[in-house]
């Protein structure tokens, strides 16, 4: 797929021809002149998240540069992580250090930072191929340099990366958009079901009755199962939104005999123990006509009367 007016064969580079790799370091911790200082300092978990990172955790100070492998970069700095958590990358909005789980690049004027931020992004599985490591996985300067990458001219470079420049703006302009309406939605809950508010009652004004879960719930019969094959594994999670389908199909009941109960659609499911602890959804009219199943454990199955 390209650009129209582009058709010039995208030429073979190393990264270390596009762009100096530099290493990072960490001053020593129990040395209390070189931290809280004014230079930011990331560590590969801040990295990855969003294109663009500009305040780090952590903040070491000029004597701690100087008395450690820290190096400063530059704005613009594309801050690879390189060691753990490999292949992760952002662009620095502003001058910043890393510690040493970096091999971090600064483009050269031939090219262009975003559409090697797009590039690099793409390869994270060449990154991790090329790593090695018993406790974890690490991918070293020299290797990196190495890397082949195929590369167009630099108009087409720009072309490439103003298009998932725009297309990322696009993203975060909605992902706003949906937090708004997320916490709105929130708002909305806590009035109207605290039933405190005669304005958000519409047209309704009875007062709301006091009733046990009991009274407007049950729980359905439990059909234990003593063959689970072919049949998918429900759960609900607090950290997600309604059921999680788990498409690994289980062969057989667990090694500690925990029985699995068929579940069917329309039934309520809360969780209520570990992570799963304050998880809800509901069975969705798409598993009709199929079983679903879960650890009776993990959760408690109601199926909502019919008033």
């Amino acid at each position: 797929m390209r650009f129209d007016g582009f058709n010039k064969v995208w030429e073979s580079k190393q990264i270390g021809e596009i762009a100096e790799v530099v290493g990072g370091g960490t001053p020593k911790t129990e040395i209390v002149d070189y931290w809280d200082g004014e230079i930011k300092w990331f560590t590969p978990s801040e990295i990855g998240k969003t294109k663009y990172v500009f305040d780090s955790d952590r903040h070491i100070t000029e004597k701690g540069l100087k008395n450690s492998s820290a190096k400063l970069l530059p704005k613009d700095a594309l801050l690879l992580s390189s060691r753990a958590t490999v292949g992760e990358i952002s662009i620095a909005l502003t001058e910043c250090s890393t510690n040493q789980g970096f091999q971090s690049l600064i483009t050269k004027s031939n090219v262009d930072n975003d559409f090697i931020y797009y590039l690099i992004s793409t390869i994270k599985n060449e990154f991790l191929r090329r790593s090695s490591g018993s406790t974890f996985l690490e991918i070293n300067k020299n290797e990196i340099k190495r890397m082949p990458i195929n590369i167009p001219e630099l108009s087409e470079q720009k072309k490439i990366s103003n298009l998932f420049s725009a297309i990322d703006n696009k993203i975060e302009m909605l992902e706003k958009k949906c937090e708004y309406y997320q916490d709105f939605k929130k708002y909305l809950m806590q009035r109207i079901f605290s039933s405190s508010d005669d304005k958000l009652r519409f047209d309704f004004k009875d007062t709301w009755d006091k009733v046990l879960l009991k009274d407007v719930a049950f729980i359905p019969k439990k059909t234990k199962l003593t063959n689970v094959e072919g049949l998918k594994l429900l759960t609900v999670k607090l950290h997600t939104k309604g059921i999680e389908i788990n498409d690994r199909i289980k062969p057989k009941l667990t090694k500690r005999g925990r029985p699995y109960y068929i579940r069917r659609s329309g039934e309520l499911l809360i969780g209520r123990q570990n992570f799963h602890n304050g998880g809800m959804g509901i069975v969705p009219k798409s598993l009709d006509g199929e079983y679903a199943l879960m650890p009776s454990l993990h959760l408690m199955h109601l199926r909502i009367k019919l008033m």
